[in-house]
């Protein structure tokens, strides 16, 4: 429908409204039908969809379609798929007030806004966030013109190595928020800075050596977007008071989104006009270390690793 580059910009802008209402809600809804004890690993399996989909294979779908469509038929037929999920989620999500009601139980109580940012686990999800976003939307946004103008890879074979961001992400999405309910949100995420830290130095260090580089790149943002999916899942979750769940997770994610995909990039891209592409990566690993240090003070959430934790609350799923 977009006749010119301001009615797309406008369009554009309500598509990204509407994807940033549904993270933080999503992430609620399956926090409502997850036992305490696999949060983690049902949010993380929710969260690595974006990954698999979003950055592994939608490019290859939609550069495919384009053989048999024009490019705006392309949008028309990737957003059929959304259309099916909205109708099913209609029908299926049950709202929790009307689960604990038909259980007999009182409902959930609203909790104040300012509640929010009481929560030390919510203000360092957020930093923590702040440096992992730092290396996504980075990665996503230069590694191309990384892997093309300094290493001098072909278009293919820069392709078939940037395709590592996509398939560690999703593999990292559903594994470390899996592994933090059984050694621990604190301990999980400390390690997965540090993991990010080792390969991303190994990364920079690395020459024009396809198979390495797809490795390192793979094991680099396995941890990173596995982070990613920690940090706003399971650990902003746990940290929310009673009835701020959503609201909590979107103060978390948009806090990482704004200054993970608007700072972080422009500050890339003024670290590669003065001083060359290839210290863009610099960055990266700076905000992973940093991570590291942000992550040491959170507080253990893990239902496996706090007194009382297995008890499971009013109208959840098994």
């Amino acid at each position: 429908m977009a006749t010119g580059l301001l009615s797309l910009i406008a369009i554009r802008a309500v598509m990204g409204f509407t994807e940033g209402s549904f993270c933080p809600t999503s992430f609620a809804a399956t926090n409502d039908a997850s036992h305490p004890k696999r949060l983690g690993i049902n949010q993380g399996l929710q969260q690595c969809g974006f990954a698999l989909f979003g950055l592994g294979l939608a490019p290859i779908i939609a550069t495919q379609l384009l053989k048999f469509v024009s490019w705006r038929w392309v949008f028309v037929t990737v957003a059929i798929p959304g259309l099916i999920l909205g109708l099913l989620m209609y029908f299926v999500i049950r709202e929790p007030e009307k689960r604990a009601t038909a259980a007999g139980h009182a409902p959930i109580p609203k909790g104040k806004w300012a509640e929010i940012f009481k929560s030390r686990n919510i203000l360092l999800s957020m930093f923590a966030l702040f440096c992992a976003m730092t290396g996504v939307f980075v990665l996503s946004a230069m590694l191309p013109s990384y892997l093309t103008d300094y290493l001098k890879l072909t278009p293919e074979r820069m392709g078939f190595v940037a395709s590592a961001v996509g398939f560690g992400g999703f593999v990292g999405q559903f594994a470390l928020p899996g592994l933090s309910d059984v050694l621990g949100r604190r301990v999980v995420a400390v390690l997965g800075f540090i993991g990010a830290a080792v390969m991303l130095y190994l990364f920079i260090q690395t020459g024009a050596n396809d198979t390495l580089l797809f490795a390192e790149l793979f094991i680099a943002v396995f941890f990173i977007l596995g982070l990613v999916a920690l940090l706003t899942g399971p650990i902003a979750t746990e940290a929310a008071p009673a009835g701020l769940i959503s609201s909590a997770i979107g103060i978390v994610v948009g806090a990482g989104e704004i200054f993970g995909g608007g700072a972080a990039p422009s500050i890339a891209g003024w670290v590669a006009q003065h001083y060359g592409i290839q210290y863009i990566l610099y960055l990266c690993l700076g905000g992973v270390l940093l991570g590291i240090v942000v992550c040491l003070f959170l507080k253990e959430t893990a239902p496996k690793k706090i007194p009382g934790g297995s008890r499971k609350p009013v109208g959840v799923a098994a």
